[in-house]
Formats: C-alpha cells, sequence, structure tokens
C-alpha cells in the first residue's frame, strides 16, 4: 500500500466515524463548518508530523523522504487525499444511511 492509499483510507473511516460515534455525531451534525474543519486536520497533521519528524528530535512513525519544500509538499498533497478520502466517505455511506434511516 502506498501513502496515499493509506491516507485515503484513514480519511474515509474518519468520515464515517465522525458520523456514526454516538454523542460525537450529535455535535457533529450541529458544527457549521465540518469541511473546513476536515481540511485543516487533514493537511495539518501530516504538516506537524513532517516537521516533528525533520526537526524536532521526537518520535514519529514514520521517516520522511525529503525535510525540504518537496517533504513539506508531499505532506500537504496527501492531507489533500486523506480529506478526498473524508469527501467519499460521507457521500457514499452516510448519505445512504440517512436516506434507509428517513425511510424506516
Amino acid at each position: 500500500m502506498t501513502q496515499a492509499t493509506i491516507a485515503g483510507v484513514i480519511g474515509f473511516i474518519v468520515s464515517v466515524l465522525a458520523e456514526v460515534v454516538p454523542g460525537f455525531n450529535t455535535w457533529w451534525d450541529k458544527f457549521v463548518y465540518k469541511r473546513l474543519a476536515l481540511l485543516l486536520a487533514s493537511v495539518g497533521v501530516p504538516l506537524v508530523l513532517w516537521a516533528l519528524a525533520c526537526f524536532t528530535t521526537v518520535s514519529v512513525p514514520f521517516t520522511p523522504d525529503d525535510c525540504g519544500v518537496d517533504g513539506a509538499v508531499q505532506a500537504v498533497l496527501l492531507g489533500l487525499v486523506a480529506f478526498a478520502g473524508e469527501q467519499t466517505g460521507f457521500n457514499v455511506l452516510v448519505r445512504k444511511m440517512s436516506r434507509y434511516n428517513a425511510r424506516n
């Protein structure tokens, strides 16, 4: 599996969990800036992990290929793939679940 595949799958899972986990989903339904929050988290987390791996002694679960601009761009692109997975998860699975629940 490539890093992009893993990022997309994680994004899909996060989106589904945000809609299914009891307690959190009621708060999430009322939250107005869902997509903006998901985008910032999806891009921010890989970028912070990249910065921690490159510029500190903090142990992270991966070693970046490049600690320059190319590495930062790769981290941002992985975040965008995760964001795309989140949006796909919502459109494919969650909307179908809400339509099913509305009918029953």
